[in-house]
């Protein structure tokens, strides 16, 4: 289910293009990796027991200059969330 949901949520909520959605499949997987690496996540996003879960683990993300300085230079795909 957060699979689709997670496939929905820029078309639907965002209002971003399927076309726009398909340039950045591999964004994801970069979220999940620094996860991982900064002790916040196990295996995959997709694999979180609640929802709830994912408000705290978007703004840890935003501490990271990691991903700040991927969402500056990919147009945001970071931070559309």
């Amino acid at each position: 289910m957060l699979k689709q949901c997670f496939r929905q949520y820029p078309t639907e909520v965002r209002g971003v293009s399927e076309r726009m959605v398909g340039h950045y499949p591999t964004s994801p997987r970069a979220v999940e990796r620094n996860l991982r690496q900064a002790g916040k996540l196990e295996k995959s996003v997709f694999d979180l027991e609640s929802l709830s879960e994912l408000p705290a683990l978007r703004e840890f993300l935003k501490t990271l200059p990691e991903i700040v300085s991927q969402g500056e230079t990919g147009n945001r795909m970071y931070a559309a969330g």
